[in-house]
């Protein structure tokens, strides 16, 4: 009798958190390739032709790159490649997950990119549901269900093994 409680629960707490879960490994997953998709699309800002010579000092790329800027914006981080026909990817303050593209040989700044619409409304839907982050960090109400469906999601599937 018990047991049989046990599995209606267990069935009945499964279906919709495990639709959520779902939605939320599947938007993850197209995360995860975001890397490789943005480099696919834009191969021009990642790549540069390596002529003989050695890579210019890297505050002189920098001192080309802060030309380019608006005053409001600096720059956050340098990427160095190990590899020698790679770009040098400098993230920017604003907007967020921006990066403006340096060829190490010439100086030259091939362009910028920021996160696309795609993987933006992506991550919304990964870790809020569609809604947004709540300024100064306060939990949202997307945030709170990804949270609780992924804490009955474990439960659900403890009891599974349990019950099965």
């Amino acid at each position: 009798m018990i047991k049989k409680i046990f599995r209606k629960i267990h069935l009945w707490l499964a279906v919709p958190f495990g639709l959520i879960i779902s939605v939320i490994c599947f938007s993850g997953a197209a995360l995860v390739f975001e890397t490789e998709i943005t480099e696919a699309q834009n191969r021009s800002l990642y790549h540069v032709v390596k002529p003989e010579g050695d890579a210019m000092p890297l505050d002189e790329i920098l001192d080309k790159v802060a030309a380019t800027l608006p005053d409001s914006v600096s720059v956050n981080s340098v990427t160095i490649p190990s590899d020698p026909s790679r770009s040098y990817q400098i993230a920017l303050s604003k907007p967020r997950r921006s990066s403006a593209f340096a060829d190490p040989y010439t100086g030259q700044v091939l362009g910028r990119s920021e996160r696309g619409k795609f993987f933006s409304t992506t991550m919304r839907l990964h870790r809020w549901l569609l809604g947004s982050m709540k300024p100064g960090g306060g939990v949202s109400t997307g945030k709170l269900i990804v949270g609780i469906s992924t804490i009955i999601f474990v439960i659900t599937l403890i009891k599974g093994i349990v019950i099965w």
